[in-house]
């Protein structure tokens, strides 16, 4: 990836696995701006020189956008988020609202596009058996291991409801009003697959229990089918015991997870 004048960005392919790739997602971008998401565009492609260019979105990334929604720049412990009455400022809830309407523009993509494209499915009792192999080998997380059973049972009985679904909505792949709280667009397409919608709603509750009433709502408004905040936080959870599966236990994250899984567990699988 180049950063370019212009608010552009170039993606150059090494080999012609990346180049497919790169094509695959040109292509899943076309098929989201056609649905009316608000996504990069992509601006020029030279096949032979395997580089495609996109549009950039404009606005604020990362943690910028968890001061604008809670209105302190000191980071809030997952239980603080996770209260009924977490804390929202009129431009976090502006983007809640944005946010809503974005994921059931999102959702109404033809889900036949993605497979067409090849995109992966999803397999939540495989991720589960994942999650276990890795807990089992850490005696520190034997509690955390004791509530797969109960995560299993959950998400074997969720009905199917495949829509394309992008995997990681959350701060770091967001463009963001700094001012206002609209939302300009989301990126990256690397999680992009065919999943349960709930999908993602997985990283909301983080930016706080009440922000994810407000999103549900608007996806709700927007067209989208009402979807409950206990199971938008099974979600939430399963994506807290997956970063055991990735990141290593001598990470500086690796204390983080645990206290967001423990929080989580207690908060959402009751």
């Amino acid at each position: 990836m180049v950063d370019c004048p212009g608010d552009r960005i170039a993606w150059i392919a090494e080999d012609d696995e990346g180049w497919i790739r790169l094509r695959r997602e040109a292509e899943l971008i076309a098929t989201l701006a056609a649905a009316g998401c608000r996504v990069p565009r992509v601006i020029g492609v030279d096949e032979a020189a395997r580089l495609q260019v996109r549009s950039r979105l404009p606005g604020v990334s990362g943690y910028a956008i968890e001061s604008l929604v809670f209105g302190k720049s000191d980071r809030l412990t997952p239980a603080a988020r996770y209260q009924h009455n977490s804390p929202l400022t009129e431009a976090g809830r502006v983007l809640a609202r944005d946010l809503g309407a974005e994921i059931a523009a999102l959702h109404r993509a033809p889900v036949e596009a993605a497979r067409a494209l090849g995109l992966r499915g999803t397999r939540y009792l495989t991720t589960l058996d994942r999650i276990d192999r890795r807990l089992a080998r850490s005696a520190g997380l034997r509690d955390l291991r004791a509530a797969l059973p109960r995560m299993r049972d959950w998400f074997a009985a969720l009905p199917d409801d495949p829509v394309i679904a992008l995997g990681d909505i959350q701060m770091e792949n967001m463009g963001v009003d700094a001012a206002t709280g609209a939302l300009f667009g989301v990126f990256d397409f690397d999680e992009a697959a065919v999943a349960h919608r709930l999908e993602d709603f997985k990283y909301l509750p983080s930016f706080g229990i009440t922000f994810t009433r407000v999103t549900l709502e608007a996806y709700s408004a927007a067209g989208g089918p009402p979807l409950g905040l206990d199971d938008v936080g099974r979600f939430h959870l399963l994506s807290a015991l997956e970063h055991f599966t990735f990141v290593d236990d001598a990470s500086l994250r690796w204390t983080g997870i645990i206290e967001w899984s423990h929080a989580a567990l207690d908060r959402f699988l009751v």
